[in-house]
């Protein structure tokens, strides 16, 4: 029987069951939390050329592990559909209408902006969505106040919607000079696009974001233009995968900033979904070492294809004021997430000097690393590790086996080849990928201006573990944090994440000029739009957390800074707000201006916080001393040394339990070494914290 998905202004208030899903490069991760708090965990490879249909097999398995009495469920989602979209290029035929004159505006960047330490350079980099054959110049002007220079030329916006209707283009971008302060004219050329072309979506600038970067504006609105077909079907597929089942089904979607947003408006935004995966993980880790004890943590989310870092400060992972996926701006604050492309299914390979280097290509799941027998050849990561005795000799409580004879025959070629020692070799792969994620986090922590002694290591992700504690040693880190299921890092966050919406305004004023009554009507507008998009998800007044804030910079310079806001604005709060802005820069770049400096007010920010039920964590008993339930040979780089370890399940570790290294904790989803010179505890809540 095929059931109706529930609609989603009452799923948050009567979702019975939470079915917690994230697509990863190699995995795709399942957590099922039905009423009385039992986790369920499915761990599948990702080994399909269509995810949506990978996904969709992933969800209908674990919905039937419930029944139609558990139901209505709200299935919550992170996936990589997005940047994967931008990366490859993926992407259906999309138009650009843009003023005239401004046809060449993807090819421009950011003011004295020629990189993006999050995520690569700005310039040019949409530009091959849509290339200028497919841009359209249209008549009429908007003046940076928000007044009309120039009428809007109909026939023009008629001729480009003739032109793409004869292209056959179905997705369409309007981007006009200055529509964040008046929108009227990007309005009316949508009415005239819907008028000539059935069946198109046409995606307005000011309706993505209403903040006056043209440039970063334009690319935004064409990348989600781009987007939109792509995330349609997805999204399509997998609520037809769900109503095979007996259980009604409604879908909220992890964005970047860490908020969960609702099926429809990640329709509409496809591009705020990006890096919904990693983002979902910090938020999981930052709810989790609130229960810790630990504010201040680093997050390191080792998978097969990337390793992905957060900070985390007062149990609050750390914002970016814009992001960047495939080099396209999003102009919305997102997780500040950096990622290394190094991961378990990682190549290992020979630079042209000669010089041993892993990564950045992964094998992912298909083919594989050389020891899952899946048609891979080349030495990885895993291969490395298995040869070792780090791991054992299956994945996943047997699904998937390993073999350590192909893992060494790659191994082996890998050292052969140049004429090296193949235990050197394996020990060097493993040093290189160690010491290429401690560099990210220096890199990182040094860009932030902090020190890593502030800091504990929480370590996840299926590769995570078996490295953690060599991270922490280069670091010179004592202490270590592994989660009780570090594999399901995101599919745990997502279970702890929120309901989020936020809308932004452009002001561009000096303070010295600004009207607080006209800066408190605008905030009241925003506040009322969000407010009511979380009403609309089921959310009540009581559950809801409005936070406004504004954003400043020194004139001439591009860096802004985001200050929050009191209540009710005036003169005074205004005044506590640049002051503010001042010392935060100070902080942040080690310098200020004098406060007579002219400060401007770039940007309004209205974001609501929908309050979601979380999980409780469980209590694991106490008990006395655990067993091993093998012992096998295993060598240790962190030391050097080569041993008979003791390997111990690790579900049956009872808190308090202490193990002295060396040791090796195998479970369902990871596996954790404990090198000689470390011990292991485990805590109440399952954590294990690895100190030296």
């Amino acid at each position: 029987m095929l059931m109706p998905a529930v609609p989603e202004a009452t799923v948050l208030a009567t979702a019975h069951l939470k079915v917690a899903v994230d697509v990863g490069g190699t995995f795709v991760d399942v957590l099922l939390l039905d009423d009385s708090e039992t986790l369920s965990a499915i761990k599948v490879p990702n080994v399909g050329n269509d995810i949506a249909e990978t996904v969709g097999a992933v969800l209908r398995l674990a919905l039937s592990r419930a029944s139609a009495t558990d139901g209505p469920a709200i299935v919550l989602h992170s996936t990589t559909l997005a940047t994967n979209a931008l990366l490859e290029g993926r992407l259906p035929p999309v138009g650009l209408i843009v003023t005239r004159g401004f046809r060449g505006i993807l090819g421009v960047n950011r003011r004295g902006l020629a990189s993006n330490e999050r995520g690569g350079t700005f310039a040019g980099a949409i530009a091959p969505v849509v290339p200028l054959e497919m841009v359209c110049e249209i008549g009429g002007r908007i003046a940076a106040d928000g007044s009309v220079i120039a009428g809007l030329d109909e026939e023009s916006v008629t001729a480009a919607a003739q032109d793409y209707r004869a292209k056959g283009v179905r997705s369409i971008a309007v981007s006009l000079l200055h529509s964040y302060k008046n929108p009227e004219h990007e309005r009316r050329v949508r009415e005239i696009i819907l008028r000539e072309i059935d069946e198109v979506e046409v995606i307005l600038s000011s309706e993505v974001n209403r903040r006056a970067s043209e440039h970063a504006r334009t690319a935004s609105t064409v990348a989600n233009a781009a987007l939109i077909p792509v995330m349609g079907d997805y999204l399509d597929s997998l609520a037809h995968a769900a109503s095979k089942t007996d259980i009604q089904t409604s879908f909220l979607v992890m964005q970047g900033n860490g908020g969960l947003t609702s099926e429809s408006s990640a329709r509409g935004r496809p591009l705020d979904t990006a890096i919904s995966g990693p983002s979902a993980a910090a938020i999981g880790m930052a709810w989790l070492a609130k229960y810790a004890g630990y504010p201040n943590l680093i997050t390191v989310d080792m998978g097969g294809t990337s390793t992905d870092i957060c900070c985390i400060a007062k149990y609050e992972p750390e914002h970016a004021d814009y992001g960047s996926v495939a080099g396209c701006p999003t102009l919305r604050p997102v997780i500040d997430i950096t990622s290394t492309a190094v991961g378990g299914g990682s190549v290992a390979w020979w630079s042209p000097e000669g010089r041993l280097s892993v990564g950045p290509r992964s094998l992912g799941a298909v083919p594989g690393p050389a020891c899952y027998g899946r048609g891979g050849s080349e030495a990885t990561v895993t291969d490395a590790q298995l040869a070792l005795g780090r791991l054992p000799n299956h994945l996943l409580g047997g699904a998937i086996p390993l073999d350590e004879k192909a893992a060494q025959q790659a191994l082996e070629r890998l050292a052969h080849s140049r004429g090296r020692d193949s235990r050197r070799v394996i020990e060097g792969i493993i040093e290189m990928t160690s010491l290429l994620i401690s560099g990210t986090i220096r890199r990182k922590l040094a860009l932030m201006g902090r020190e890593v002694g502030e800091y504990a290591l929480v370590v996840l992700g299926g590769a995570g573990p078996l490295h953690a504690a060599y991270i922490a040693d280069l670091l010179n880190i004592d202490t270590v944090l592994i989660p009780p299921r570090p594999g399901f890092g995101a599919a745990f966050g997502l279970l702890a994440g929120n309901f989020e919406s936020g809308v932004t305004q452009s002001v561009m004023e000096m303070t010295d000029k600004v009207d607080p009554a006209a800066i408190e009507r605008a905030l009241r507008e925003l506040h009322t739009r969000v407010s009511g998009e979380l009403e609309r998800q089921g959310i009540l007044p009581g559950q809801q957390r409005i936070r406004r804030s504004a954003a400043f910079h020194y004139l001439d310079v591009s860096s802004e800074i985001e200050i929050p806001l009191s209540e009710h604005i005036t003169h005074a709060h205004l005044d506590d707000a640049v002051a503010l802005f001042h010392k935060r820069f100070r902080t942040k770049f080690g310098y200020s201006r004098d406060s007579d400096a002219g400060v401007e007010l770039t940007n309004l920010c209205v974001s609501g916080i929908g309050q979601i039920d979380k999980p409780r964590p469980k209590t694991i008993e106490p008990g006395g001393q655990a067993s091993p339930t093998q012992w096998r040979k295993v060598h240790f780089v962190e030391t050097g040394e080569t041993c008979s370890c003791p390997i111990y399940r690790r579900e049956r570790i009872r808190a308090g339990v202490e193990l002295a290294g060396p040791a090796i904790l195998e479970q369902y989803d990871a596996t954790v070494v404990i090198p000689p010179q470390w011990r292991a505890i485990t805590d109440k809540l399952g954590i294990l914290t690895l100190e030296r």
